[in-house]
């Protein structure tokens, strides 16, 4: 939740015992905790939120005040339909049969990884190159990691090359927008995709997970430019995506 909107509602602030670091580096320990929560008919007593890094988050009056996270919805099966602006939740007592739910029976499995894990992770292809990549609805933009991008894929962004489509800054941070030729995920296939190069995605930033081990996210995010063409069902019980979606060209 973002820290404008917990003043905002007179939410309480406390250390939340864990820390929250956005790729830019940004961290924040604290919590709040709202007595009650509801989305559609779902309702949650004494809901916790950790409080994103920045004092105002929101670029414009238009972006969330927050997300919600596997934290919430790792308790469900969750349909996400982006086309028909759709999204459905499926209580437990109603997901023992995950596949009667999808009508398209040409769905592609997409297992991920772990269903106790703080993202949701996957194995892409990207110029044939496998790469772990984190699928997120939070993020507007696909991001590769800068150093995935040099020793794995070959790419020199201190180079002319045609392929670089511009460079810019987020927040000091240097970063390249990049086109490469093919992005498969699952068999579904996204030519010419734009991602965007940046450099560590947390990585070196000193910071540690609960247990001391070093804080970093997978090589890649899978954003909203990419899953907004996808209708997507996750299966948390099985650890497993369906996904199906046209074959399409990114826009040159």
């Amino acid at each position: 939740l973002e820290m404008d909107q917990v003043l905002q509602l007179n939410l309480p602030q406390f250390d939340a015992g864990l820390t929250m670091t956005v790729v830019t580096g940004e961290s924040s320990s604290l919590a709040t905790i709202a007595e009650s929560f509801s989305l559609g008919s779902i309702t949650r007593d004494e809901m916790k939120f950790m409080i994103l890094p920045g004092f105002d988050y929101r670029l414009s009056a238009n972006e969330p005040v927050g997300f919600l996270a596997l934290d919430f919805f790792s308790s469900f099966d969750l349909e996400l339909n982006f086309r028909d602006d759709d999204v459905r939740l499926f209580l437990p007592k109603d997901c023992s049969d995950p596949v009667s739910r999808w009508e398209n029976e040409n769905a592609i499995e997409i297992p991920f990884d772990g269903i106790n894990a703080e993202f949701i992770t996957i194995s892409i292809l990207l110029d044939d190159v496998e790469v772990q990549a984190i699928v997120d609805t939070g993020a507007a933009y696909s991001v590769l990691n800068l150093d995935t991008a040099s020793q794995r894929l070959g790419i020199d962004v201190t180079k002319p090359d045609e392929r670089m489509i511009r460079m810019d800054r987020t927040d000091f941070i240097r970063t390249y927008e990049w086109q490469f030729s093919e992005l498969n995920i699952g068999g579904i296939i996204f030519e010419n995709p734009q991602i965007t190069l940046f450099p560590n995605l947390v990585r070196g930033q000193g910071r540690t997970n609960l247990d001391g081990e070093p804080l970093s996210l997978s090589e890649m995010i899978i954003g909203m430019d990419i899953l907004r063409d996808l209708h997507l069902y996750f299966s948390f019980a099985e650890g497993k995506i369906y996904a199906s979606g046209e074959k399409r060209a990114a826009a040159q």
